[in-house]
C-alpha cells in the first residue's frame, strides 16, 4: 500500500469507469443489423462473430486504445521538441523542409521510445544465441538498449533524422515491437506524429530553459523526469 500503488489503483478505477461509461452508451445504442460501421468500437461489439469478446475484453481494447493512443504520442513528441530545442539546425532544416518531420520523428523514437520495455511469455522452452530460455519465462526487450547499440547504429547517441533516409537496421529499431505483435496503431502514430511535428516546427521556434541533458523518468512510458520547460517564439510567416 506504497502512495504510488495506491495512486496507480485510483488511476485504474478512474480510467475502468470512463471506459465502462462509453462500453453502457454504445450497449445502449447498438448498430442496426446491416448497417455501416460507426467506428472502433462497433467492430469490438460485433455480437455476429463466430467468437464475439466478451465484456472484459471490450472493456480491455478499449482501455489499451485510450492508453496507448495518447500517452505514447504526447511523449513522443515533449521528446522531439526537446532534440529540436538541443538542435536549432535541424530544427531549421525542418522549418524550411516540412517533409522531413517523418524523419525527424522516427528518430526520435530512436532515441527515446516511449515504450521503453515490451514484454512477451514463451509459450515453450528455446534457446537463443546459447541462452536457455525456459517455457513460460518473462522475456523483456527494451527498445531503448537496442536503439543505442553501435552494433545496429553508427554514433548511436547522436541525434541524426538524416539516418533515416536509407532505411533502417533489421530489428534494430523496435519502437512499436515487431513481427505479428507489431503495434497495430504504428501508422497512425508515424502519421500523426510527423503532421503535428511539422505544424510546430512552421509556427514556432524552441529554446529549452536550460542545455544540460534532461533526466529520464522510465515509467509506464518514457518521460523526461520534471516536465520540460521550454521558451516558444513564434515563427513570423
Amino acid at each position: 500500500p506504497t502512495p504510488n500503488n495506491l495512486g496507480m489503483r485510483k488511476a485504474i478505477r478512474q480510467l475502468d469507469a470512463a471506459v465502462n461509461a462509453i462500453i453502457e452508451r454504445r450497449l445502449a445504442d447498438p448498430l442496426p443489423l446491416g448497417a455501416p460501421i460507426r467506428d472502433m468500437l462497433d467492430v469490438l461489439m460485433d455480437q455476429t462473430l463466430e467468437q464475439p469478446l466478451s465484456r472484459k475484453q471490450i472493456r480491455d481494447e478499449v482501455a489499451t486504445f485510450i492508453v496507448a493512443g495518447h500517452e505514447t504520442i504526447a511523449s513522443a513528441l515533449t521528446w522531439a521538441c526537446y532534440l529540436l530545442g538541443r538542435n536549432p539546425e535541424e530544427a531549421q532544416r525542418l522549418h524550411q523542409q516540412p517533409e522531413r518531420a517523418s524523419l525527424v520523428f522516427d528518430e526520435t523514437l530512436r532515441l527515446y521510445p516511449p515504450a521503453w520495455v515490451i514484454t512477451r511469455r514463451s509459450l515453450e522452452s528455446m534457446e537463443v544465441d546459447g541462452f536457455e530460455i525456459p517455457a513460460d519465462a518473462l522475456i523483456i526487450v527494451s527498445p531503448w538498449v537496442v536503439h543505442r547499440n553501435e552494433q545496429a547504429w553508427t554514433n548511436p547517441e547522436h541525434f541524426s533524422p538524416d539516418r533515416f533516409t536509407d532505411g533502417v537496421p533489421m530489428l534494430g529499431y523496435i519502437p512499436f515491437g515487431a513481427g505479428p505483435r507489431l503495434c497495430i496503431g504504428r501508422d497512425m502514430a508515424r502519421l500523426q506524429g510527423a503532421q503535428i511535428l511539422s505544424h510546430i516546427a512552421q509556427n514556432w521556434q524552441l529554446r529549452p530553459i536550460h542545455n544540460e541533458l534532461v533526466p529520464v523518468d522510465a515509467s509506464v512510458t518514457l518521460r523526461p523526469q520534471g516536465g520540460l520547460p521550454m521558451r516558444l517564439k513564434r515563427i513570423k510567416n
